[in-house]
């Protein structure tokens, strides 16, 4: 399978839900490394906002939080035309390089080539991306105590980082 940039790796196991194959046009894409924070000492109810602009042509991005690439709390996930979904955000956490279970949110708030502002808080029970018109929870798998590192990935340009 041709794979372009945009979208990050399918989760092991993915094309189970498709039947084992992609519908025709479907999205196959990889993503391009973006922005990588590490050394970070976020602590519950802290916030970590991202701010940048969706390209026009996006396919999709992803902002990950946790402890490493290995390890991640949350893997925030929107994607146009990916891996067979439309526009729906996938979050997924990683343990030990080993992906969870996905969720997908079907409400889809994202726009190509909006500018976006993406706020994401944790606490001992759950994750939350607040976004201008719209939040989403997802649960703290791994117990997670703080937020180490910090990762853009995909058609999204960050103009800013702020923490909080």
């Amino acid at each position: 399978m041709d794979q372009s940039p945009s979208c990050p790796p399918p989760t092991p196991g993915w094309e189970k839900g498709l039947g084992g194959a992609l519908p025709a046009g479907a999205g196959v894409c990889s993503m391009e490394k973006g922005l990588v924070v590490t050394q970070l000492d976020v602590e519950p109810g802290e916030c970590i906002k991202v701010k940048g602009k969706i390209q026009s042509d996006a396919k999709g991005f992803a902002v990950n939080v946790g402890k490493d690439s290995n390890t991640l709390l949350l893997h925030f996930n929107p994607r146009f035309d990916c891996h067979g979904d439309v526009n729906t955000i996938v979050c997924n956490s990683k343990e030990d390089g080993t992906w969870g279970e996905e969720d997908r949110k079907a409400d889809f708030p994202f726009q190509h080539g909006d500018k976006v502002e993406i706020c994401i808080s944790f606490d001992e029970t759950e994750a939350t991306v607040k976004l201008p018109e719209a939040e989403f929870k997802f649960p703290n798998r791994l117990g997670m105590e703080k937020i180490e590192y910090l990762a853009v990935e995909g058609d999204f340009k960050v103009k800013a980082i702020k923490f909080s």
